[in-house]
């Protein structure tokens, strides 16, 4: 292969392979890759938070305290604490895979909620929320590191941390509208099947890394 000379421009012909940065796909198909993961956050992002301005409705609709569904805030919140577990399975089984998991227990859990609309389903509904934000997030991460080029990568994770805000400016407000029309478990089915759509969405356009198990 026909080197550079580093003392002299670069001719034609001659390649820089001092960079490893994946420059192999075009700039519209990556960011079309970054919008898909961020609106699939968002859904998630959604789903974790959603419980926290609707308490009381929640704790109308399924005739409990108020009290009881704050601690089905705070068990969600402690799913956090597993990521450093979650962690290293992306590493193991590739970032593609982890995505889909994550919104898997996510429609998972809603489909509960929704469909028993008892304490106890939204219980597992929330939990497996968190569970399935704690699979998505270092995913995400991974996905950025590997295939966005390093000049491109904080803009990449800015556009996909506007998932945390969205949720409280766009999910959580459409969630209000859809509990006031159709009930309060009317968001655990929304939630549920626009992460499926996430999932189809993500394996559409989402490449895999092809990881494979742990080595020796």
């Amino acid at each position: 292969m026909e080197t550079c000379d580093l003392d002299r421009p670069l001719l034609k012909g001659c390649m820089d392979t001092s960079s490893d940065t994946p420059l192999s796909f075009s700039s519209r198909k990556r960011w079309r890759q970054i919008l898909v993961a961020t609106l699939a956050r968002l859904v998630l992002n959604t789903a974790r938070r959603f419980a926290y301005p609707f308490a009381p409705a929640l704790s109308r609709g399924l005739g409990v305290p108020i009290t009881a569904v704050t601690s089905l805030i705070a068990v969600n919140q402690v799913t956090a604490l597993i990521g450093v577990v979650f962690g290293p399975l992306t590493d193991r089984w590739g970032y593609r895979r982890m995505m889909m998991a994550g919104l898997a227990l996510m429609s998972l859990g809603m489909w509960i909620g929704g469909g028993l609309a008892t304490y106890l389903a939204v219980f597992a509904a929330l939990l497996l929320a968190g569970l399935g934000k704690t699979l998505f997030d270092p995913a995400i991460q991974a996905y950025v590191g590997k295939q966005v080029p390093y000049q491109r990568r904080a803009r990449a994770i800015g556009t996909i941390e506007m998932s945390w805000a969205g949720s409280s400016l766009l999910g959580i407000p459409l969630l209000g509208l859809m509990m006031q029309w159709a009930g309060w478990e009317s968001a655990f089915w929304v939630l549920g099947s626009l992460g499926i759509l996430g999932i189809i969405c993500i394996y559409r356009w989402i490449p895999a890394d092809h990881t494979r198990g742990a080595g020796p």
